[in-house]
């Protein structure tokens, strides 16, 4: 499994998966101010589980793959 790990997670976390054999990515590495939009596009194309504790999530995610798809 690939993870991306949402700043507001934080680090103990994508540690602990780091240290499981996971391929975790971090948010905060590439840029912590990044748009939740930004967010979604990078884990789809790079096939990633999000992990955020950001309730906007739930609301942008479907509206974001759905236009992924063209529909």
């Amino acid at each position: 499994m690939k993870f991306l790990v949402d700043v507001c997670i934080g680090g103990k976390i994508a540690k602990w998966l780091k240290d499981l054999g996971y391929n975790v990515d971090e948010v905060r590495t590439r840029n912590p101010y990044m748009p939740d939009e930004d967010i979604i596009d990078w884990a789809f194309k790079e096939k990633r589980i999000i992990l955020t504790a950001d309730k906007d999530f739930g609301e942008l995610a479907p509206r974001n793959i759905l236009e992924q798809f063209g529909v």
